[in-house]
């Protein structure tokens, strides 16, 4: 074993002032708590999936080494002076004058450092650079240069050698102090080398680019671990806390420290999925109900696959999908090893919606196993969600043997996406595919899991670009994904379908039936089995899940529509309204009469508002809820999606033909006993002016082409499920578009906006993961300003403010809303 110098052991990693006392960390201490939380994680806490895509071309051994490497050797550049002549942060003139007769006193000679210059020369660039110059391969040093989230730039060892060689070696003139510092990181180096088992840097593997990003979020959240004094910002538990600067690195028992730390911080269990035995009992056993045969069919399927990627599930909206998609997640945790779940959604009203069905099915995981299992809300507003915010948390849980769900608080922030399982909006699985600061935590926590995507449907194709990105690279980690919708045009499927194999087998090359691009089967399930693609579409649907519903043009102004719900629902019931603009929404709301009791939703509302107001929608007219006599439900595309609601007639604004029938789902959803005029399904189609004139607001929100042909292609009945893929596919193939009257303007209008969307969303997305290594990913980086968040508004005692020429108002009953200011003169 090579004898660190005293040197050596005189560099600090960490420093600060508590309560006045000097505090340090020796910095080969922190590499050497680094390594043993990266090969613990390795171990322990990443899936089986995650390390078999680790050990592709490698042995466990060989894998086991490079992991080890790598949390050594993360902050290797602080092993420079550009590093440990730099200044505390918050400035302490003491604390730094301590540390620096340290290093006196272990044989550095004193120099003065040009802060300006310094600045060129980060720790992980630094430490890219040097080990390089050792002879470590590009692949693995750029993850080095990459462990503070942003991969480096191209030729960045270049300037460091040529231009900036004073911060890595001290003065360029003085050989004597650059002697000093190139013995102390030959003496670090060879230590590191035998500590991770390696005879010789030539050794150190070469990695594909999807093992260099799994490897860098590993090390990221490695280093953030062993860089945690304490359990969180607020906890008194002790994690890997620094020593007083009178204590050095050899009293420190480095093997005690790593377990004593990784015990209190290893407070959530990992999810151990088993196989399905039988379908029914798993049903039951989950969700307290056997399963309608649609589901029970499809769930037998997807047990069959050997090697599942991709799973498309196209089915009618209230056949219960969720519980389909749940039950497929077990099974392909399973077959593939993963340990943890992610669920996105397109709104932040659908993810509070599904967060407590999820929690339900995670509740009876927890108790089967009696685990700790951790789960997080991702959305902007979490902590308005009632069953969220009442979770224990996991540091709270003592002696519990009977298990439960459980928030894991040091997955928050950066971190969040690391808890094993998530429900959360869209926007974080989409990111995944977007150039940003620690993108590679993001795609470790992913790439442990199964992902649900929940109403398919809903993403433009600026989102849809984005989320084919994030597709081939969850194929790249073999991450298993089920994807749902009711309404799917077959191009959007196909390219889903390319996409995955593209990232896991770096074509698309598949082994299908001849015609399995053109499939119009519904309902239809589609799933990748390896290259194999299987698509089932006969499936025994029972006679209460076909039904036909009358559609009923309805040409009128809010006035007349709301005169015409009141008149729907005279006798009783309760008729349901969406809009497609909030505007509207709050046009219709004023004028319901005050003797009938109404409810208004949108996006336009403070978050505790919106969350009572879901929860009261939920208990009037959700499964099971208490349905008044009569009631008028407003809204906009929140109500389309992921609400287990149920309207007895509907009135909705002309929309593309596949948001139609998702909001038709929630017409005579469930099975009750209805008013008798209201026994037929109904829904009126308002928002036409004429043929081709849908008003300036519907031709805003949705493609006027889109709009025409769903007006074009809809007749007055449509029946669930027969016409609903015909339909859909008429709507969305340009191959029809000959037969309809006046519509090449609006075409061209649609192609010229998509073909600029599309563009538009690759200039921010990273590159694919069948490029060489993480050099390509680099070079292709682009540092890009996003406004995230939300925009502070400060009303005055009336709840009223002004924003860019128009006047606001805050109402509890309808939300924001607006007008522009009068203009003078």
């Amino acid at each position: 074993m090579v004898n660190l110098f005293p040197a050596t052991k005189a560099l600090w990693g960490k420093k600060a002032v508590h309560d006045d006392q000097e505090f340090w960390l020796p910095l080969v201490a922190h590499l050497i708590d680094t390594k043993n939380v990266m090969q613990w994680l390795y171990n322990n806490w990443i899936s089986e999936g995650t390390r078999k895509i680790l050990q592709q071309n490698l042995s466990p051994e060989d894998t086991q080494k490079l992991v080890g490497f790598l949390g050594f050797y993360h902050d290797f550049g602080k092993a420079t002076p550009a590093f440990q002549y730099k200044q505390s942060f918050p400035r302490n003139k003491d604390l730094d004058e301590d540390i620096n007769e340290k290093l006196r006193r272990a044989g550095f000679s004193s120099i003065s450092m040009d802060n300006y210059r310094v600045r060129k020369s980060p720790h992980p660039i630094a430490g890219e650079t040097l080990l390089e110059s050792f002879g470590l391969n590009e692949s693995i040093g750029s993850i080095i240069g990459g462990h503070h989230g942003l991969p480096p730039k191209k030729d960045v060892t270049f300037k460091q050698l040529n231009i900036y060689a004073s911060n890595l070696w001290g003065r360029d003139t003085d050989t004597k102090i650059q002697d000093e510092w190139k013995s102390v990181q030959n003496n670090l180096f060879k230590y590191g080398l035998t500590l991770c088992g390696y005879n010789d840097i030539n050794d150190v593997p070469e990695v594909t680019l999807p093992q260099a990003v799994i490897l860098e979020g590993m090390l990221i959240m490695a280093d953030w671990l062993a860089s945690s004094e304490k359990l969180t910002n607020y906890s008194n538990i002790s994690l890997f806390p620094l020593i007083s600067l009178e204590e050095n690195f050899d009293e420190l028992n480095m093997e005690e420290r790593y377990h004593q730390a990784i015990k209190k911080w290893d407070i959530s269990d990992r999810w151990m999925p088993e196989k399905i035995a039988s379908v029914n009992e798993q049903y039951r056993l989950r969700f307290n109900f056997i399963p309608r045969p649609v589901q029970k069919e499809m769930s037998e399927t997807i047990s069959q696959a050997n090697d599942p990627g991709l799973v498309i599930i196209e089915a009618p909206t209230g056949i219960g999908k969720t519980e389909l998609a749940l039950t497929g997640a077990e099974q392909l945790a399973f077959k593939q090893g993963k340990s943890g779940l992610y669920m996105g959604l397109p709104t932040q009203a659908t993810t509070n919606a599904m967060f407590s069905r999820v929690k339900e099915w995670l509740d009876s995981i927890a108790k089967e196993q009696a685990a700790h299992p951790d789960v997080k809300l991702l959305q902007g507003k979490a902590k308005f969600n009632k069953p969220y915010t009442k979770l224990p948390y996991a540091e709270n849980i003592y002696d519990d043997t009977d298990g439960a769900v459980v928030i894991n608080s040091w997955f928050a922030g950066k971190k969040s996406s690391l808890s094993h399982f998530a429900v959360g909006t869209i926007d974080h699985l989409l990111l995944t595919a977007l150039k940003q600061k620690h993108l590679f935590l993001r795609h470790l926590g992913f790439s442990d899991k199964v992902v649900i995507i929940d109403e398919l449907h809903a993403y433009d194709s600026y989102m849809s670009s984005y989320l084919e990105k994030a597709i081939k690279w969850l194929g790249a980690y073999h991450v298993p994904v089920i994807a749902l919708s009711a309404t799917l045009p077959k191009k959007k499927r196909n390219d889903l379908l390319k996409a995955y194999l593209k990232g896991k087998y770096g074509s698309i090359k598949i082994k299908a039936n001849d015609n399995w691009e053109a499939n119009e089967g519904y309902p239809l399930l589609s799933i990748l089995d390896g290259n194999k693609l299987e698509q089932v579409s006969e499936f025994s649907i029972a006679n209460d899940e076909n039904r036909t519903i009358n559609v009923v043009r309805f040409n009128g102004n809010e006035e007349e529509i709301i005169n015409k719900a009141v008149a729907e629902i005279e006798d009783g019931g309760i008729a349901g309204i969406v809009v497609n603009t909030v505007k509207r929404a709050q046009e219709l709301a004023r004028l319901v009469p005050e003797n009938i009791e109404a409810l208004l939703l949108h996006s336009a509302y403070l978050a505790p508002e919106r969350e009572k107001i879901e929860e009261r929608l939920q208990a009037k007219i959700g499964k099971g809820g208490m349905r008044p006599q009569k009631m008028i439900v407003i809204g906009t595309q929140v109500l389309e999606q992921s609400l287990d609601i149920d309207f007895d007639v509907l009135f909705t604004d002309i929309a593309p033909v596949d948001l139609i029938i998702q909001r038709i789902g929630r017409l005579h959803r469930h099975k009750i006993s209805r008013p008798t005029h209201l026994v037929k399904p109904t829904v009126y189609i308002t928002g036409i002016n004429g043929y081709g004139d849908y008003g300036k607001g519907n031709e805003f929100i949705y493609e006027k082409y889109l709009l025409m042909k769903t007006d074009y292609f809809l007749k007055n009945k449509i029946n669930i499920p027969n016409d609903v893929s015909p339909l859909v596919q008429q709507v969305y193939s340009p191959n029809v578009d000959k037969n309809i009257k006046d519509i090449s303007e609006s075409k061209t209008k649609f192609e010229k906006d998509l073909k600029k969307s599309k563009k538009k969303a690759r200039v921010f997305q990273i590159g694919n993961p069948n490029e060489k290594n993480m050099l390509t990913l680099r070079n292709k980086w682009k540092e890009d300003i996003w406004l995230r968040g939300a925009l502070a508004l400060e009303f005055n005692e009336k709840n009223l403010t002004t924003l860019n020429g128009f006047n606001l108002k805050y109402s509890s009953k309808l939300g924001l809303m607006y007008e522009k200011e009068e203009e003078d003169g």
